[in-house]
């Protein structure tokens, strides 16, 4: 199962503590949880800049990516949300890493929807068009992401 961070505060806080220096930082989850699960399917990092949604991912481990403390270290928000994958459905490449944004939202999940392969074309039924077009994935996350948002 994936690994997930998030919070939302009145003041800006610099996000490197919970991802990176933290003893149960993200970027520690990612090598190895207390369960002894490894998340080395990429990860991301969603987080509101001047009130406009922007996300980081990677479909590398956060623990190889020479790119994860770079990046990470400048964010300060008052809302973050980041995620080290371990994938069940979809595969480890980048438009299937967590969050997933549109327009104003941020999303990520964690967990594997059960019997998805036989709910999966019921899913997309429900989900606008317009929506379903934005889809570039294919992880349960995502799909159900875009039928959320259809709901709205």
């Amino acid at each position: 199962m994936c690994r997930l961070v998030a919070f939302h505060a009145e003041k800006p806080r610099h996000a490197a503590d919970l991802l990176i220096t933290d003893p149960h930082s993200l970027l520690v989850q990612s090598r190895c949880d207390r369960r002894g699960e490894c998340h080395p399917d990429g990860w991301g990092v969603g987080y509101f800049l001047d009130g406009q949604p922007v996300a980081i991912r990677s479909a590398r481990p956060a623990f190889e990516d020479e790119t994860w403390r770079p990046q990470i270290e400048p964010i300060e928000t008052k809302t973050l949300l980041g995620h080290v994958r371990q994938a069940s459905v979809g595969n480890r490449v980048l438009v299937n890493v967590h969050p997933f944004v549109h327009g104003r939202w941020v999303f990520m999940h964690n967990g594997t929807l059960t019997g998805f392969d036989h709910f999966r074309a019921d899913l997309e039924a429900e989900v606008d068009v317009d929506l379903l077009a934005c889809r570039a994935g294919t992880t349960d996350s995502e799909l159900v992401f875009y039928w959320l948002l259809s709901r709205l």
